[in-house]
């Protein structure tokens, strides 16, 4: 990963956990996230503080007031980079303030939930296992509305601006199909049929 920012090259940074799913840094770049676990124990995010690499805190997942038992699968900034989505193997999601406290949780997927966007301030986006991808409002953790027209697992998803400024959301499954998507009225605008099993998708720096 790239952070813009130098550090030696021989910088070692010990875990508190033995499985890595995801980094990400802040939109700054003053703070790096490390999320993972140990399967079937513990989900965890150790936060360093960047380009420095010093402990910052070390976040044990619970949520109301209980220790999930599985990994952090996947975590993504906002914008602003005041707070962060996560999403847990357990069929969770929540999403954090930049202080590791907890601002909503999702429930509602049926498996483990592999990947979240911030849509905007007010609403974010889920996917699953569960071959779906959910719209949630932040100040009470409400589903908004479900997205259910995959075949097989739901890897991934894009938030993606046309020329136009209107956003669309794109979305990759393990049914070999990339899908686009209006999700603010949940309709399904296009989709394309990939040639092999898709792992990730993620856009060039130019965009």
């Amino acid at each position: 990963f790239k952070s813009g920012r130098s550090i030696p090259q021989d910088r070692s940074i010990e875990l508190p956990f033995s499985q890595i799913t995801k980094i990400e840094f802040s939109p700054d770049k003053s703070s790096l996230l490390i999320a993972g676990g140990d399967p079937g124990q513990r989900g965890c995010i150790q936060i360093l503080n960047w380009p420095s690499g010093t402990l910052n805190k070390i976040i044990e997942t619970h949520v109301d007031g209980k220790q999930l038992s599985d990994v952090v699968l996947d975590v993504k900034w906002f914008e602003d980079g005041s707070k962060w989505i996560e999403t847990h193997w357990n069929a969770g999601a929540c999403v954090r303030s930049r202080d590791g406290s907890i601002l909503a949780c999702f429930q509602g997927h049926t498996g483990p939930v592999t990947g979240a966007i911030p849509w905007n301030s007010e609403l974010a986006i889920t996917c699953g296992i569960d071959q779906t991808i959910k719209l949630w409002r932040i100040s009470n953790g409400e589903l908004v509305r479900s997205l259910d027209n995959h075949t097989s697992a739901v890897l991934g998803v894009l938030r993606w601006n046309t020329s136009t400024g209107k956003p669309i959301l794109i979305s990759l499954g393990r049914d070999r199909t990339l899908r686009l998507w209006d999700p603010d009225i949940g309709r399904l605008i296009r989709f394309v049929r990939l040639a092999a099993l898709p792992l990730k998708m993620e856009f060039s720096d130019s965009g």
